[in-house]
């Protein structure tokens, strides 16, 4: 089911972390500006920025398509065992009311069927959702260095514009992961919960 304040707590982490990417991106010409609120708007456009990219470069976006599609099908599948199980405990319930032996051993294979393959689903779901925040905290974490690092020595002239600022690089690395993995998260659980919603509905209804 839904959890509210922790799909809050990983869209403002998300945010944040897509605001502190974005303003290492354009910090050049921008440090000599005082600081200022940052709007919802300027965020989303942050955010669209960095995910755009893994999705669109032609070198990594089949892989980037593969993964994301690959990772939907596996919570699909999930959130179908998932569903399936608790049709099953219904149907076991209804045999143990009406004793009908028959329809309760075949429940008990169904079940414990469902039970060996659930965590199967799981641990698969956590293996593609992890592979797909790595390939995108990987080209993201290159996209970033590629500016910090390059001909025009962004490096130094960032270090003697604004000299507050300690350890960009691990700036950099840090704030990519968080990103890609709270995106990654968000959109895992998002899709889940979605799903977990509509089939319950269904069957209730």
């Amino acid at each position: 089911w839904l959890q509210p304040c922790c799909l809050l707590e990983v869209v403002l982490s998300i945010m944040v972390a897509a605001t502190v990417c974005s303003s290492a991106d354009d910090q050049g010409k921008e440090s000599s500006e005082a600081m200022k609120p940052v709007s919802w708007l300027t965020t989303l456009r942050a955010i669209w920025k960095l995910g755009v990219p893994f999705f669109s470069d032609p070198q990594v976006r089949s892989k980037a398509w593969g993964l994301l599609v690959l990772n939907i099908s596996v919570i699909l599948t999930e959130v179908a065992l998932i569903f399936l199980l608790s049709v099953d405990q219904k149907h076991f319930t209804n045999a143990l009311a009406h004793r009908n032996e028959e329809k309760f051993w075949r429940t008990i294979w169904h079940l414990l069927l469902l039970i060996m393959l659930l965590p199967a689903a799981a641990f698969l779901q956590k293996l593609v959702a992890g592979t797909l925040a790595l390939e995108w905290r990987r080209h993201l974490t290159r996209e970033a260095f590629s500016r910090y690092i390059n001909v025009e020595q962004s490096y130094y002239r960032l270090k003697m514009e604004d000299p507050s600022i300690d350890n960009p690089d691990q700036r950099i690395a840090q704030d990519v992961n968080d990103f890609t993995a709270t995106a990654v998260y968000l959109m895992t659980h998002f899709t889940k919960d979605v799903c977990t919603v509509a089939t319950s509905s269904w069957a209730i209804f």
